[in-house]
């Protein structure tokens, strides 16, 4: 019973972080130094990449969601996908450093968090093993 206040708290925190700052998936603050994410970010909306990608879970579910792309498969990956289509995804006319950009919001959105979250009841959450967190929930 101790935790629900913990847990409660957490889930408003995540909610307000998640849903205030992802809006429809492409309105994250990019900070002006950051030029890449903010020519990526264009690059998104120009694309329409979110009718078939998401962030965060919004957005199309035809794609991927690409909220932590960068951490699982990699800038590489990546820059070929975007350069030469894959399944139902086309290859797109970029220019000149348009994939470098799509790259750096990508990375950008990747510093954000973690999608999907982990599990609350996970041993990870509460730093315990997995008898332990069994005996929490029941």
């Amino acid at each position: 019973m101790k935790y629900i206040p913990i847990l409660f708290t957490s889930y408003c925190l995540i909610a307000v972080l998640v849903y205030g700052s992802a809006g429809n998936g492409e309105s994250h603050a990019i900070r002006q130094e950051n030029q890449a994410a903010q020519a990526g970010l264009q690059l998104w909306r120009r694309h329409n990449c979110v009718s078939c990608h998401s962030i965060y879970g919004k957005g199309g579910h035809i794609g991927a969601d690409l909220t932590n792309v960068v951490s699982r498969r990699g800038a590489v990956y990546i820059e070929h996908i975007l350069e030469t289509g894959k399944g139902s995804m086309p290859r797109f006319p970029f220019h000149d450093n348009d994939v470098e950009n799509l790259i750096g919001y990508l990375q950008h959105i990747n510093q954000l968090g973690t999608y999907p979250l982990k599990n609350d009841m996970s041993a990870e959450f509460f730093g315990h093993n997995s008898e332990q967190v069994s005996s929490v929930v029941r």
